[in-house]
């Protein structure tokens, strides 16, 4: 879980840097590579943190699309 936690902060740290669909597009591949034991409680709270952080006008991008997937399954 530290590693995706990680790659999680990573994801939001490109966000920051001012490229949402990038971050999403790097919270997509941490989320899909976590074990599914592990795609709930605090990882699955960070992806949602970024994917709400994601400017309304980008979030019709193909990685905030699948990033709304993944945290809506």
């Amino acid at each position: 879980m530290t590693r995706t936690l990680l790659l999680l902060d990573g994801a939001m740290c490109i966000r920051r840097d001012g490229d949402p669909v990038a971050a999403c597009g790097a919270a997509v591949e941490a989320f899909t590579q976590a074990p599914g034991r592990f795609r709930k409680g605090l990882v699955r709270q960070r992806a949602v943190e970024l994917y709400a952080s994601v400017p309304a006008d980008q979030r019709e991008s193909t990685d905030a699309r699948e990033l709304a997937e993944l945290l809506a399954a």
